[in-house]
């Protein structure tokens, strides 16, 4: 029964404000312009954080640092100090800035901080796998190289593909007793030296043509290969076709006892 006075005082309070100067009156379209605002910036936040993550991603493949905790604590150690940190950086920062626009509805402001801000970055580490399945990066990438990508081009060049010392990514284009020879994606030919001690996590199986991943110092162009690891991918545009695969390289029995 006391509803309505009760409602009827509260509605007088507010015109009583409104008079007063105290709450100012503001047009439709200023809420939808707000509200425009907001969306516009979640979009452009959310494309610019998947487009981070997912460059992250690919200069990892492109280097072959993605593929070093297959060489055990040593590969895993070299994975964590040749992380992206300045595209990890401008992660953080795009991450939080998401965070405070989504943070504007309440289905996101109703949700602890933490757990929030795990579904932004789950989303954006799913989202950089799908993209780098596609060849968005690497065409942009061989853009740059070419000199025909004039506003990120010396910046793809710089983390679109980094180099590092003790992991080499190329082509097998020769098999010896020896080891092997690989041929980068810059056109250096590098001398693979294989050891009783160096490691094949997935096997000798190693041809001309293969795609492969080398951990090792190098010294020239020469690398004391400490692993080898050939890969396996829809992206790799080198894979040898075909239904058979030549016989096993010379240190294949060499090195398993055979």
């Amino acid at each position: 029964m006391n509803d309505k006075p009760h409602k009827k005082s509260i509605h007088e309070a507010v015109l009583e404000r409104i008079r007063g100067g105290e709450v100012t009156m503001r047009p439709r379209w200023h809420f939808m312009l707000k509200a425009t605002l907001v969306v516009a910036g979640i979009a452009l936040a959310g494309l610019t954080l998947l487009f981070v993550v997912s460059l992250a991603m690919f200069a990892l493949r492109a280097s072959g640092v993605w593929f070093m905790p297959a060489f055990g604590w040593h590969g895993f150690a070299v994975f964590l100090w040749s992380l992206p940190k300045l595209l990890i950086l401008l992660a953080i920062v795009f991450i939080i800035i998401l965070e405070l626009l989504v943070r504007h509805y309440a289905f996101a402001y109703r949700r602890p901080l933490l757990i929030s801000a795990l579904m932004v970055i789950a989303l954006a580490l799913l989202g950089g796998f799908l993209v780098i399945k596609t060849t968005f990066h690497s065409r942009l990438l061989e853009r740059a190289e070419r000199d025909r990508l004039p506003f990120a081009g010396s910046f793809y060049r710089e983390y679109g593909a980094p180099r590092f010392r003790n992991v080499h990514i190329g082509e097998v284009t020769e098999v010896t007793e020896q080891g092997l020879a690989i041929k980068t994606r810059r056109d250096e030919v590098l001398r693979i030296v294989v050891t009783p001690e160096t490691r094949f996590p997935f096997g000798l199986d190693l041809q001309p043509g293969d795609r492969v991943v080398v951990f090792g110092e190098r010294d020239d162009d020469t690398v004391q290969a400490l692993g080898i690891k050939r890969i396996d991918s829809e992206e790799n545009p080198w894979r040898v076709r075909g239904n058979r695969r030549p016989a096993p390289p010379p240190f294949f029995h060499q090195y398993n006892g055979q």
